[in-house]
């Protein structure tokens, strides 16, 4: 459960990293200019946004470090006039949509490698062709579709009532340190929670680690001592993410020679204002683990195993509906796919790309609108979104990127 549990404390760690954040006028320095740079031309950084986020989450795969870009990317929408909705869509929403069409992500691509025993760039032309498609789709969907809705437009936010954004004056300190050490902080993050060795079998990390955690004087391990059971690089999980994460908050404090008082009080405020984000999540994930006793009763995998029982010669739609059922069960992809695996070997193996495919691509549409999905109810605390809204909002796209799925399916299938 304390597995589960700590998603709930990481969101609590944003926002105190983005409370720190606030009391720095440099960070809302950079936020008045980005969107000053894109008043005159939003829908391009609208787009932006929407590529940043699918690309990083179908490259990497690692949600918690994707949430910590929410709060930045949402101020500059929300400042230049979206709705919550289409800003929900466009950075939660894209997040989930990037796993999705995941090519080389850890929580999709990654545990396709691990369970099916194959190679990372194993059909990788239909993987990005799949990126390419759904990408494309998803930004025409919340950019250029400029249908209205017979329902009374939303009321935009005043600047007053954006998350985690104050209007300051203009500042003689450059924002410059603050961008490189948070961009620095990101791409070291990234790397770290990216597990190099497991994918493709990079041990450099492992063996640095290795090599510093054995230096002794005198039989006394100095490294181990000192910075403890520190995982390698490649290795990190939440834990190490979340220490990062203040760290960068006491570098960020330091650097704009913030007070002690300062610090607390920032830390503190922006935490209360995750709470109710952080709760939601918690719940998901805890209504997940429940229902992970449940389905040990094996309810999910009789069903799934009748569904699959014509599948000897693989079919399409056999793997679509089964991922689709699965789906509603875990909101770990990984937890599906270790309950099924077995059911799913028993094809030959020249499909297991295939299906890797569909049913990472089933199971995160499944994420856009099961509230079990912690990423999605998340977002929707976040922007103070009604499930019904959402669902209303983003029925179209699911029902087209299950088309795809199967237009996809078949086509490869038909070419094995």
């Amino acid at each position: 459960i304390g597995t589960f549990s700590v998603f709930g404390v990481i969101i609590l760690v944003i926002g105190g990293f983005y409370g720190v954040l606030n009391k720095i006028d440099a960070y809302s320095m950079t936020v008045d200019k980005v969107v000053t740079r894109f008043k005159n031309k939003p829908n391009i950084f609208l787009i932006l946004t929407i590529v940043i986020f699918l690309l990083l989450s179908s490259l990497f795969g690692v949600f918690l470090p994707l949430i910590v870009l929410v709060p930045f990317f949402a101020a500059v929408l929300l400042l230049l006039g979206y709705s919550k909705i289409k800003t929900m869509a466009a950075t939660f929403g894209s997040i989930i949509v990037g796993s999705i069409a995941s090519v080389y992500g850890f929580f999709g691509a990654g545990y396709n490698s691990y369970f099916f025993s194959i190679k990372m760039n194993e059909d990788i032309f239909t993987k990005i062709l799949f990126l390419l498609i759904i990408g494309a789709i998803y930004i025409y969907f919340v950019s250029f579709n400029k249908k209205e809705k017979k329902e009374k437009k939303e009321k935009l936010l005043k600047a007053s009532e954006v998350p985690f954004y104050t209007k300051v004056k203009e500042t003689k300190r450059s924002n410059y340190p603050l961008i490189i050490l948070l961009v620095f902080m990101l791409i070291f993050v990234f790397g770290g929670m990216y597990n190099w060795k497991e994918l493709w079998n990079i041990s450099l990390f492992d063996d640095i680690h290795n090599s510093l955690m054995g230096l002794k004087i005198k039989d006394y391990p100095i490294i181990a001592n000192i910075i403890g059971n520190i995982k390698s690089y490649g290795n990190w999980y939440n834990y190490e993410f979340g220490v990062w994460l203040i760290i960068t908050t006491i570098l960020a404090a330091w650097l704009y020679n913030l007070k002690v008082e300062e610090y607390i009080n920032g830390f503190v405020d922006g935490v209360k204002k995750m709470l109710p984000v952080a709760f939601v999540a918690l719940m998901a994930n805890l209504i997940f683990y429940s229902m992970l006793s449940y389905s040990s009763t094996n309810i999910s995998l009789t069903i799934t195993d009748f569904i699959l029982e014509s599948n000897k010669n693989f079919n399409v739609f056999n793997n679509v509906l089964a991922s689709l059922f699965g789906s509603l069960f875990y909101n770990d992809y990984s937890y599906l796919l270790g309950n099924i695996q077995s059911i799913l070997l028993v094809n030959d193996s020249i499909y297991y790309p295939i299906i890797g495919i569909i049913f990472t691509a089933v199971h995160y549409t499944v994420m856009l609108i099961v509230p079990t999905s912690f990423v999605l109810v998340s977002g929707l605390k976040y922007f103070d979104i009604d499930y019904k809204d959402w669902i209303k909002y983003i029925w179209k796209f699911i029902l087209a990127v299950l088309v795809v799925i199967i237009a996809i399916g078949l086509m490869i299938s038909i070419l094995i």
